[in-house]
């Protein structure tokens, strides 16, 4: 098996600011772009990525995941309580 590349000291200081969420990286000499991302949630979306069948109820976890950060944002607390009203 060919060694895996290491990431770098900036990329992992990315990745420590980021979170959970996915780090945009850029290859300085072809200007490509590239998303780094923890292999455990490269995991869940493992399917999306490998396979030509689409089924959407493949995409409920990371839709969930993605919204949740929407609704625990306490800055849209105020959108909620006008609705209400």
């Amino acid at each position: 098996m060919k060694p895996r590349p290491k990431i770098t000291e900036e990329q992992r200081q990315a990745l420590t600011e980021q979170s959970e969420r996915p780090v945009y990286v850029v290859d300085v000499n072809s200007q490509d772009q590239y998303v780094l991302l923890r292999a455990q949630d490269y995991e869940r979306y493992r399917s999306l990525f490998e396979s030509d069948q689409f089924d959407i109820s493949e995409t409920y976890a990371a839709q969930q995941e993605a919204l949740k950060q929407v609704w625990d944002d306490p800055t849209l607390d105020a959108y909620s309580q006008q609705d209400s009203d």
